[in-house]
């Protein structure tokens, strides 16, 4: 799975739990640097309302730029509920069954390339925290 919103939550749960069979390795990757919750905290619908949209619009660009990273997680995260199921999932594959480890939550990555590979594609990465390279072979869908 690529993307470390809600949309590749789902998808990685639904793999997880062999909604389309039983994947040999399944691993998630995403930009950010963690799998971060949704803020939806008391007061974060407020930035979808039209007198702060208002307000917002008549500010300075890179006042707007800044503002829009703080508030990114108020729709690019994934839900809390989201979260606790995957690590619930993960805790009972792994700590429970015992099942081997063919699972990998792959943070702070970047995609660089999509590759033909044989029967197969490769993904290659670029690892943020130290610019390393790495690739995923033999992918399947």
């Amino acid at each position: 799975m690529v993307g470390g919103g809600q949309s590749g939550a789902d998808l990685f749960l639904n793999a997880l739990r062999g909604e389309w069979g039983e994947a040999a390795e399944i691993n998630w990757v995403s930009r950010r640097n963690n799998f971060n919750a949704l803020d939806e905290a008391a007061f974060a619908d407020e930035y979808f309302t039209p007198e702060y949209i208002s307000g917002f619009s008549g500010l300075e660009e890179d006042i707007r730029h800044q503002l829009l990273d703080e508030q990114k997680m108020t729709s690019d995260g994934i839900t809390a509920d989201s979260l606790l199921t995957i690590y619930r999932e993960l805790y009972h594959r792994f700590e429970v069954l015992r099942k081997p480890r063919n699972i990998r939550l792959l943070p702070s990555r970047s995609v660089t390339t999509l590759e033909s590979s044989g029967p197969g594609w490769k993904l290659l990465m670029e690892h943020h925290l130290d610019q390393g390279r790495e690739s995923l072979e033999r992918l399947m869908w």
